[in-house]
């Protein structure tokens, strides 16, 4: 099976992401601590350790940063999904 690149899609995403999400209109401020909280936990030395043994990287957004991001990423991906004609 040939790959995306061989298919002539280059762009094609082959990263994943992770992140945390909460319900639909969560207050502000309640993802804000979360978020902060998060941030925190990643800042610990053994949890870098952990993501740095299993090739991870955390990255440090804002929950406006990581929204962002993701609807990039899901705009990126239905562009490769028309370019190389991937129906279900």
């Amino acid at each position: 099976m040939p790959t995306l690149a061989e298919l002539g899609v280059p762009a094609a995403n082959l990263t994943s992401l992770f992140g945390f999400m909460a319900p639909a209109g969560t207050p502000p401020e309640i993802v804000a601590r979360l978020n902060q909280e998060v941030q925190r936990a990643l800042a610990a030395a053994d949890v870098q350790h952990t993501l740095r043994s299993t090739d991870n990287v955390a990255l440090h957004h804002s929950p406006q940063e990581f929204a962002a991001l993701l609807q990039q990423e899901s705009r990126n991906n239905a562009a490769i999904i028309r370019q190389a004609h991937i129906q279900l």
